[in-house]
């Protein structure tokens, strides 16, 4: 498994840029790269990311006054 794919930085840039989609094998992908389920499974988990059917988006931070 590549390094960066467990980065939890690098996949968020990732995702904003482009919702990732469910893989037919399982797992995600963006454009050809495969993203693990554990990744997603933590940035859901920590409230970074939701699962809407087949992708994953991004959920944006709060913005503090």
């Amino acid at each position: 498994m590549s390094g960066c794919n467990s980065n939890p930085a690098f996949i968020l840039r990732l995702l904003g840029f482009a919702p990732f989609e469910r893989r037919p094998r399982g797992g995600w992908r963006f454009g050809t790269r495969n993203i693990a389920d554990f990744v997603i499974d933590r940035l859901v988990a920590t409230g970074r990311a939701r699962i809407d059917g087949d992708f994953v988006l991004l959920v944006p931070a709060e913005v503090k006054p």
